[in-house]
């Protein structure tokens, strides 16, 4: 592991395979279903969502607009190691120059990073604007019952 010093120049947002982040959203829902009684269910419900969405990304795209995973990811500094926290599923809309937040996903074990959504937007935002797109956090009123949408909306 890095030390300290080290630490900041880890990238936190980071893109992703599809179909690497459906994969560690399986074993996040894995992990809560092997720990019963310890989530909530709108947590399953999320990550089980999650990987749905990514089965099904084509329903939400055309061939000029992709759809884009991105992982937020710290150093947990507790256990002295790199962790995603989070997935954040978005459609790239090339006509608008818009990136839509679909959807985001947490790591269930996300426990010492409170808030971590906040920063994770405020970084997506800034790479969009470095090519020339804004972000649009609207898609994500329908997403794990509007509870991100609410949050960044109070937040920002």
């Amino acid at each position: 592991m890095r030390d300290d010093d080290q630490c900041e120049d880890i990238p936190t947002l980071l893109p992703i395979q599809a179909e690497a982040a459906r994969t560690l959203m399986a074993s996040w829902a894995l992990i809560m279903l092997t720990r019963e009684g310890m989530y909530p269910q709108c947590s399953y419900d999320s990550c089980y969502d999650g990987i749905q969405t990514i089965g099904h990304r084509d329903s939400l795209t055309t061939p000029m607009d992709p759809f884009l995973v991105f992982s937020y990811n710290h150093v947990d500094v507790l256990h002295n190691e790199f962790v995603t926290s989070h997935v954040v599923m978005c459609v790239m809309n090339t006509n608008e120059n818009v990136l839509y937040t679909h959807g985001i996903v947490e790591n269930p074990d996300n426990v010492d990073y409170e808030k971590s959504i906040i920063p994770m937007i405020e970084e997506l935002q800034v790479k969009a604007l470095a090519s020339n797109y804004t972000v649009s956090i609207d898609p994500l009123m329908k997403w794990a019952h509007g509870v991100y949408h609410y949050a960044l909306t109070h937040q920002m």
